[in-house]
């Protein structure tokens, strides 16, 4: 673990972000039936001081997989240059009923793109209400249905889904459950992600005297990563009222105080992890309570000092 150094670790965090991409989202358009959104902003990413003093763009271009590198030059397609932003939403289980869709949206050719991904093995092209839609075999042979439209690239497990929005169809505002979640982020995140904890949810979560409770309170999560000078990542839990707020308050300390105990038993981990788990802030407001982290130039430089510690005790080995 320790040969893991800080940089890489950002390295891979920067790249996980740019491969899925990006978004800026002050009006977000998503299908009526949505109960969660993700959305990336790789624009701000790009810009932020952070990622240019470190130099992450080009060492998250060398950490892409060639294979991904030779498909995204199949396609014609730089995602450093030509993804703006990527909106990722969901309803239900995509696994059975449920449906997932992609929209990434930038500068894109959508003939050209077209015709360089028709030519790529396994695809079978559909026409569905006058829109080409290629059909990719998935996992577990879950087929991925993909359009392309002006500015946009459109995904999903639904072909006819895939076919209306890439024909300007499918599109509106949130449902009000969703609506009022998004309302908790402040529209500066990098990456954000709000989810409605519907009944479906919970009954997927194992019901014990400790998740009882917390079930009971919470009714949307939002979190949030935010790239500037510093980056600071923030997980909320929302609640109809301040007991409901204090309920998921305590369950985040109990787990920032599990997550602290557990490794301080353990031998030979990294400086870098307990200096970060120690950096955990836990508060609450009177509807919410949340879990944050800001990493700023000084607790960077206290994790690198950590880590050229553990250098050093490995030399002395």
């Amino acid at each position: 673990m320790r040969s893991l150094t800080l940089k890489r670790l950002l390295t891979v965090g920067l790249a996980v972000l740019l491969a899925v991409s990006a978004v800026g989202a002050d009006d977000i358009k998503v299908p009526s039936d949505a109960e969660a959104v993700v959305v990336f902003n790789v624009k701000s990413l790009l810009n932020s001081k952070l990622a240019k003093d470190y130099n992450l763009v080009t060492l998250a271009k060398d950490a892409i997989p060639e294979d991904a590198k030779t498909h995204l030059a199949a396609l014609g397609l730089d995602p450093f240059k030509d993804l703006d932003s990527v909106v990722i939403t969901g309803h239900g289980d995509p696994s059975k009923s449920g449906k997932f869709l992609v929209l990434l949206n930038g500068t894109f050719d959508a003939k050209k793109l077209t015709a360089a991904a028709e030519k790529q093995p396994n695809v079978t092209v559909h026409k569905v209400a006058g829109q080409a839609v290629l059909e990719v075999p998935g996992q577990d042979g879950m087929p991925v249905y993909g359009a392309v439209a002006a500015n946009q690239v459109v995904l999903s497990n639904d072909k006819d889904l895939t076919a209306n929005v890439a024909g300007g169809k499918g599109l509106g505002k949130p449902n009000k459950a969703l609506a009022e979640a998004l309302k908790k982020l402040t529209g500066k995140e990098t990456l954000a992600l709000t989810v409605v904890i519907t009944d479906e949810i919970k009954k997927m979560v194992p019901s014990n005297d400790q998740t009882k409770p917390l079930l009971k309170a919470v009714n949307a999560v939002t979190g949030g990563v935010t790239v500037a000078d510093n980056v600071e990542l923030i997980v909320r839990g929302h609640a109809a009222d301040e007991d409901g707020a204090n309920t998921i308050k305590n369950a985040l300390a109990v787990i920032k105080f599990g997550a602290t105990l557990t490794l301080g038993k353990q031998k030979g981990l990294p400086a870098a992890t307990k200096t970060l788990v120690e950096a955990i802030k836990v508060d609450s407001d009177k509807d919410s309570a949340w879990m944050s982290l800001k990493i700023t130039p000084e607790l960077i430089k206290d994790l690198q000092k950590g880590e050229d510690k553990d250098k050093e005790k490995d030399k002395d080995k």
